[in-house]
């Protein structure tokens, strides 16, 4: 079979292939070997399974003869190539997983592909020069990351760029990887340096070498640069010397460069003698002109005339000016004849700018731009009204105020994506084709969200703000960098039809998850992840997780998004779909901690988030939802930090994001308000919490649900004030809006707590009886945590104490409470409240109760 991982047809070093070759079954590490791929100079590439993650993978294992070095030596190398490819992470390079040492030689375990080296894809057939040109541009992208992290790769070549089996090319083999001077892979001895930088000229050595061994020499000679043969410094210009003559190749079927020995190459290589162009070539003028500068030798043989980086090179190559200009010139030199150039350009112009306008021609008919009437919007109005909830109109207004801005912001950047491939031609035709498809994404997320609010019911109207603003961030559909790092959907049409129609249920999933209809939601996940799984695209895989893990979390089922969510994380990684991956990573940290209770966990995901967001260039909103949860870590550490200040972060960044009234911005102020309770800071506790209802209010009307949340805040900073009678209004409101709201009785369990609090605080314990009665029942029902237990049964202890008859059972409630609080260390009341409550409980105060 042909190599997938080995050297390509020209290289010599194969001769001694049959040297430490391994038997099937072999284990090296724990991999077991299959079978042999192929040799190179560095080593011998096997096909492998590892047992632990039940997959096949490329093992490569260094010869123990290679090089004149010392065995220390060649170890670091091989070392140092593995840390340069795991610190790159795109698409376009390939993934390495593990490395150690069998039997004295050095083995790295990186990933399988089977589609065969970029030579052997160009050589299968004759191609259209546009097809080989885009094919390169996308192995040029797995160079210039890893030149932006300072790693020259010094030997590219055709045969060290694989194929997965979709046919996405991935850079190989960085045997001969060198680190800028100051990066901290650079090579860590001397000897080895002088080596890596000064490699012997073959010039000098008049040695006729073959022209594709890698000996002696830093790189294979037939695509080496002037500087590599003259023993000079090399930096990224080396590789794009290397890949432009991969490229020459590719397009005319022979190097750019003659010489039948190492030293003739290399005296038409530093000289810059470049064969004739051959005749009848279908490659334009503007293509062979981007590949011959990148093959430009300076006066003193240095490449200074080359493009300044691969990243320069690329968007040349992705730029045909004729594309740019043909019309307008046409236009213009025919109306030119006329007198009337001006208007000639005027009208080209108009011609094309209006072609960038056809954005409102897709939102027909899903959500009509800002201001204007259609039909959905009517449909809508009136599934809100037939729900009756009183805060349907307010619900309905805020809806349309939050899909209005989107719709316009979406329209903004059609508008500007197109413009700047057809109209100003600063963009390729590639980044325009990523950034439509984000946007159709978003589109299709809309489309679901609307079809969910044309079938309003009552939960639906309850959620429907708090849907609307939660809807895709369309900025994601300007960032480049991650869109081209996502691995591509399937170039088999069927199933990439199938991909999007997946995609538009994952998105009818958010919409129901959403909007509160967390059954119909379940029942969809469950079958989507198994028709996800099946067509093997792991970032649709990715993102249908996170849908699914947010589901549970969304709708009560923590445990089962904690795995999803973990899934998903690894998923993201593996797909190169690191948004993904942060999500999952920042999401879960707060469910383990803030839901779960499992602190240390929590912690350890927080710190993968903030890499997570660190590693794809920063996102404001992750950021805030990461400040939220180590918000959440600060008020249970109760050390004297609060997370109220973390909450002010995180509700500034969502405000700048979103806008004042934005739901997401308000959970952050409502959150302040939560920290500022914990720590007993009760003045600005109410100050906060009372700007959250005003805040919820405007944007959603005085008797949703979530002024009910509000309502409850402000009366526990007012049992802390010891303003009781205003507390248990305070708490009257919040149970008011829930049992109109036929809200879950957890959370009017809240409320029935609160009310019992300032009872007693009123000195009114008989009146205390009822309500904390049923709020402990209610929490024994739902099997709350343990705090929450403690928190009540201690309460009612206290207001049962004052009833004679009912003093054995007081004083059992709070042993039971006691045991309550033993499991949680940094909870309130402290076990010594309560042990001093058990020695005379008649001199206990409100106080003493907590919260």
């Amino acid at each position: 079979m042909p190599s997938t991982h080995g050297p390509g047809p020209d290289d010599d070093a194969s001769r001694d292939a049959d040297l430490d070759a391994l038997a099937v079954g072999a284990k090296v590490g724990r991999y077991l070997v299959v079978e042999r791929l192929g040799a190179g100079a560095m080593g011998v590439v096997y096909a492998a399974y590892d047992p632990k993650l039940d997959r096949k993978i490329a093992l490569k294992l260094l010869r123990p003869q290679h090089g004149s070095g010392d065995h220390a030596r060649r170890t670091a190398r091989l070392e140092r190539e593995a840390q340069a490819i795991a610190k790159l992470s795109h698409p376009n390079v390939i993934s390495i997983f593990d490395v150690g040492v069998h039997d004295g030689q050095v083995f790295m375990a990186m990933e399988y592909l089977a589609g065969g080296t970029l030579r052997q894809w160009v050589m299968a057939k004759k191609r259209p020069w546009r097809e080989i040109v885009k094919m390169f541009i996308e192995v040029g992208h797995g160079l210039a990351a890893a030149h932006t992290e300072g790693l020259v790769h010094r030997d590219f070549k055709p045969d060290n760029v694989l194929l997965d089996k979709t046919g996405m090319p991935k850079v190989v083999d960085f045997g001969l990887v060198w680190s800028k001077p100051g990066n901290d892979l650079s090579a860590s001895g001397s000897d080895e340096k002088a080596e890596d930088e000064a490699p012997t000229s073959p010039v000098a050595s008049q040695t006729p070498t073959s022209l594709t061994r890698t000996g002696a020499l830093a790189g294979t000679p037939a695509y080496m640069a002037p500087e590599q043969f003259l023993g000079k410094p090399v930096d990224a210009r080396t590789d794009q010397f290397a890949f432009c003559v991969a490229l020459y190749e590719a397009l005319h079927g022979e190097r750019p460069f003659a010489g039948e020995t190492v030293l003739a190459l290399a005296e038409t290589v530093t000289t810059g003698r470049l064969r004739t162009a051959a005749k009848g070539s279908d490659v334009p003028g503007w293509v062979r002109a981007c590949v011959l500068q990148g093959l430009r030798v300076g006066p003193t043989r240095d490449p200074d005339r080359r493009f300044p980086s691969m990243s320069a090179l690329l968007a040349a190559l992705e730029t045909d000016p004729r594309v740019r200009v043909r019309r307008t010139v046409a236009a213009v030199a025919v109306l030119a004849c006329l007198g009337v150039t001006v208007v000639a350009v005027r009208r080209v112009a108009g011609s094309q700018a209006a072609m960038c306008q056809g954005g409102v021609q897709r939102l027909a008919g899903i959500w009509e731009p800002h201001g204007s009437a259609s039909a959905r919007k009517d449909e809508i109005h009136r599934a809100f009204a037939a729900t009756g909830r009183s805060y349907a109109q307010q619900a309905f207004t805020g809806v349309v105020k939050l899909l209005d801005q989107y719709s316009d912001r979406w329209l903004g950047m059609y508008a500007e994506t197109c413009q700047a491939t057809q109209l100003r031609g600063d963009q390729s035709a590639e980044v325009m084709d990523l950034r439509m498809g984000c946007l159709q994404e978003r589109l299709v997320s809309v489309r679901a969200l609307v079809d969910v609010f044309t079938k309003a019911d009552g939960t639906v109207v309850e959620n429907a703000v708090s849907a609307a603003g939660s809807l895709p961030q369309l900025d994601r559909c300007a960032d480049v960098t991650l869109l081209r790092a996502v691995v591509k959907p399937p170039q088999d049409e069927s199933m990439r039809r199938r991909v999007e129609e997946l995609r538009g249920e994952v998105a009818r999933l958010d919409a129901l998850r959403d909007a509160g209809h967390c059954a119909e939601a379940r029942t969809l996940a469950d079958g989507l992840l198994t028709r996800v799984r099946k067509t093997a695209y792991l970032p649709l895989l990715a993102d249908t997780l996170n849908s699914a893990a947010y589901l549970g979390d969304a709708c009560g089922d923590s445990t089962q998004a904690v795995p999803r969510y973990r899934e998903a994380y690894g998923v993201g990684l593996a797909a190169h779909h690191d948004e993904a991956a942060a999500r999952a990573a920042t999401i879960v940290s707060g469910v383990l901690f803030d839901r779960l209770g499992h602190h240390e966990e929590g912690r350890q995901w927080l710190e993968i988030a903030r890499a997570m967001i660190a590693r794809i260039g920063g996102n404001p909103l992750l950021e805030s939802w990461l400040l939220t949860s180590e918000a959440a870590i600060l008020d249970a550490d109760r050390g004297g930090n609060s997370g109220a200040e973390t909450n002010e972060k995180a509700r500034i960044i969502k405000e700048k994001l979103l806008g004042k009234d934005h739901p997401d911005a308000l959970r952050s102020l409502g959150n302040k308000g939560t920290s500022l309770l914990v720590a007993g800071r009760y003045h600005e506790s109410l100050a906060a919490s009372t700007a959250a209802a005003d805040g919820w209010a405007r944007v959603v009307g005085p008797s949703h649900p979530m002024l009910a949340i509000c309502s409850n805040n402000i009366g526990e900073a007012l049992n802390g004030l010891h303003r009781y009678a205003e507390a248990r209004a305070a708490f009257g409101r919040a149970l008011d809006i829930w049992h109109e709201s036929g809200a879950d009785p957890f959370l009017r369990a809240y409320g029935l707590f609160g009310e019992g609090l300032a009872l007693l605080g009123e000195g009114k314990p008989d009146q205390a009886v009822a309500p904390l009665s049923e709020a402990l029942r209610i929490r024994l029902e739902k099997q709350a945590a343990p705090e929450r237990m403690g928190e009540v049964r201690f309460a009612l202890a206290r207001a049962l104490w004052f009833q004679p008859a009912e003093r054995e059972r007081a004083r059992a409630l709070a042993l039971k409470a006691r045991a309550d609080y033993a499991q949680v260390t940094t909870a309130r009341p402290t076990l010594a409240a309560i042990d001093a409550w058990l020695r005379a409980p008649s001199s206990a105060t409100v106080a003493s109760v907590g919260r």
